[in-house]
């Protein structure tokens, strides 16, 4: 007696005996949409030092606790700093760094106030807006921490995540190798589209579509495309990819 098994079911089964295609490294460029095979721990910090999300002035924030557009908080203008720049500057109270977006906060700052916020003039600043603890400031670690896992295995690799992994120190990963799958229309009704249709024929828009979504699909299936041919062609020539 015939036993009917629904969806749920034959996925159960086809999973149980579908093999593992195996792993290989690539570079993270070439990853997008494949799953990973390993787990990716970070080997540094992103950012690697607290930065300035702002245009503005780097300030120690009790400066500016009663600073208004009607009573401006002056401070003097020590240096400045923009990114990538490694200059050792510190303020101390009633001091503040001209930074740019992305520069490192220098020692003793502990928020950023906008520069649409202060006028500049003769080595002095005027504020005219408070800046909180942590204003306009990118703490060391907030996207990536060392030793902090950032991808484990059977994740499909997004381009979000592999951003992350890219944060965390790397350029390649391992990832399953995507599997090679054959698409069969049967039938001998069924005919592959661009050939002339005879009486009662009709062409493979269900096969076309399935090889599509399977080439869309996370798991990269049919990235070569699937080629998809009705059994009153010659078996022999169906090809897997």
């Amino acid at each position: 007696m015939k036993t009917l098994i629904g969806f749920e079911e034959a996925r159960r089964l086809t999973l149980a005996h579908a093999p593992l295609c195996g792993t290989k490294a690539v570079l993270l460029l070439e990853a997008a949409g494949l799953t990973a095979a390993e787990e990716v721990i970070a080997a540094v910090d992103s950012p690697s030092l607290s930065t300035s999300r702002k245009d503005g002035y780097a300030v120690c924030s009790e400066d500016l606790e009663t600073a208004s557009p009607e009573a401006p908080a002056c401070l003097n203008l020590k240096g400045a700093l923009s990114a990538g720049t490694t200059a050792a500057i510190g303020i101390s109270r009633g001091e503040a760094v001209r930074v740019t977006t992305g520069a490192r906060l220098p020692p003793g700052a502990d928020a950023v106030v906008s520069e649409e916020f202060c006028q500049e003039q003769e080595g002095t600043i005027s504020c005219r807006a408070t800046a909180a603890p942590g204003r306009n400031i990118l703490s060391r670690g907030t996207d990536v921490r060392a030793g902090e896992s950032v991808v484990r295995p059977g994740e499909c690799l997004s381009p979000p995540m592999l951003g992350l992994v890219a944060a965390a120190g790397r350029e390649n990963i391992v990832v399953f190798k995507p599997p090679r799958v054959a698409v069969i229309a049967t039938g001998d009704e069924v005919l592959a589209p661009g050939r002339p249709l005879a009486e009662g024929q009709l062409y493979a828009s269900n096969l076309v579509e399935i090889c599509a979504w399977l080439k869309l699909r996370r798991s990269g299936c049919g990235s070569n495309g699937p080629m998809c041919l009705s059994p009153a062609e010659a078996p022999g020539a169906v090809k897997k990819t």
